[in-house]
């Protein structure tokens, strides 16, 4: 197991000091990698990009060979950091570190098979700021702090969902779409807790620490993601080998 880190580019300045971060997990992914990073470039201050394959995913190679690490490297806002051969919450929870150490406000989640679809950025980022404003309020009046109000620290982005492959490319059709918790606020204040969907606030003293947040009800307007995994599907060997892997993580999760 090792960890490193490239960074690229200076941090853009922001009057109101809120950091907007993304964080992507990702392994030979090439296209989906370039199609993401396309998509965030413009409405996030940092992106990071965490590569590696995962312990129990049934490939030799530790990191990716396939371009996608050049197609991150080419972009001047986002971090490269490698996280070969850990499990899937030891990678996730790399990139809550790197909030931590960067100072970031707000960060949105993504896999490499998901992207923004539509954006309004500053609708998005005023919406985030009427948040913060709200929790330093009630956090101030209160006497206590922000990490004890788990409501506060993950919300929802709405989400186009691909059942089939293109999908997208078809005018008439309107994808499912839901509300997933894909948006963390203060994010370096919440930690994984036993399975990759599984979070909650990171202080013991937190009455919410051992339960499950279940926030992502409240939607964050300005965004758009779309998930379609039907995109970057064209190696037969890497799908044998996602197959493989998901069913080795829903049985142990499924255990848990």
């Amino acid at each position: 197991m090792f960890f490193t880190r490239e960074t690229r580019g200076t941090e853009r300045k922001d009057l109101s000091n809120t950091i907007f971060a993304a964080a992507i997990i990702f392994y030979d992914d090439v296209k989906g990698m370039k199609r993401a990073l396309d998509s965030l470039t413009e409405g996030f201050d940092r992106i990071f990009c965490l590569d590696g394959k995962f312990k129990d995913f049934p490939t030799t190679e530790p990191l990716s060979t396939d371009g996608s690490r050049e197609v991150v490297q080419s972009f001047t806002n986002t971090i490269l950091m490698d996280c070969p051969n850990v499990s899937e919450i030891e990678k996730r929870s790399k990139y809550l570190e790197l909030c931590g150490e960067y100072d970031v406000t707000y960060l949105c989640i993504l896999d490499s098979d998901e992207y923004i679809v539509k954006a309004d950025w500053e609708k998005f980022r005023i919406n985030c700021q009427v948040i913060a404003n709200k929790i330093n309020r009630d956090s101030s009046s209160s006497g206590i702090s922000s990490s004890d109000y788990t409501s506060y620290h993950v919300f929802g982005i709405r989400m186009e969902y691909a059942d089939g492959p293109d999908q997208f490319d078809k005018p008439y059709f309107t994808p499912a779409t839901g509300v997933y918790p894909r948006l963390w606020y203060k994010p370096y204040e919440m930690m994984y807790r036993n399975t990759h969907y599984g979070f909650v606030p990171k202080d013991p003293r937190n009455p919410f620490h051992r339960e499950q947040t279940e926030t992502w009800n409240t939607e964050i307007y300005g965004i758009t993601m779309r998930h379609d995994p039907y995109y970057t599907r064209v190696d037969p060997k890497r799908e044998s080998a996602s197959s493989k892997y998901k069913e080795l993580l829903q049985k142990h999760e499924g255990s848990i």
